[in-house]
């Protein structure tokens, strides 16, 4: 009777114990995935930025492109009306004037092209960033994602986020 006893406390002190394992564990679980989803949300937060920023930039080149040209065309106007002055229009027919305006276009085409060479650079170096930005907030849902199914915890915050890239700007 006294071993039934013994048996009995032990079967309640080890349900006690257990319940507060399990209590521990659960409070684990919860808090990693709290941190699962905050780190979830702030990486699709900072891929909005990062489109944002990229969008910005997208906008800013073709203006500073658009101002450029215009630029080098009010420029160049005002150069082969100097030209059309200094030379007079018989003297552009022939001989030296024409020359000088010649040069002056071939001039100028150079100049054209080598804006757009130096434009087009930049925007190439700045798709390759914003490729290599997504790339890294991808990652780093996926790493999420890992640390989840190391807590044995559902997370799918890697493919959510390249999911939502495939249908932003899809220029990197």
């Amino acid at each position: 009777m006294i071993w039934a006893a013994v048996q009995g406390v032990s079967a309640i002190a080890g349900m006690w114990s257990s319940a507060r394992g399990r209590s521990k564990e659960n409070e684990k679980r919860n808090l990693a995935k709290g941190v699962i989803q905050g780190s979830g949300d702030r990486l699709a937060t900072d891929y909005t930025a990062l489109q944002s920023e990229y969008g910005a930039d997208v906008i800013y080149e073709q203006n500073q492109r658009v101002a450029g040209m215009n630029t080098m065309v009010n420029t160049g106007r005002q150069e082969l009306q100097n030209i059309n002055q200094q030379y007079g229009l018989t003297g552009i027919q022939s001989g030296a004037g024409q020359q000088m305006q010649d040069t002056y276009n071939t001039n100028l085409g150079n100049q054209f092209n080598e804006f757009n060479e130096k434009m087009n650079y930049a925007s190439i170096l700045k798709q390759r960033q914003f490729a290599s930005d997504k790339r890294g907030i991808a990652a780093a849902g996926f790493d999420i994602d890992r640390y989840a199914a190391d807590k044995n915890i559902k997370s799918s915050i890697g493919q959510t986020l390249l999911d939502s890239m495939n249908g932003g700007y899809n220029n990197g």
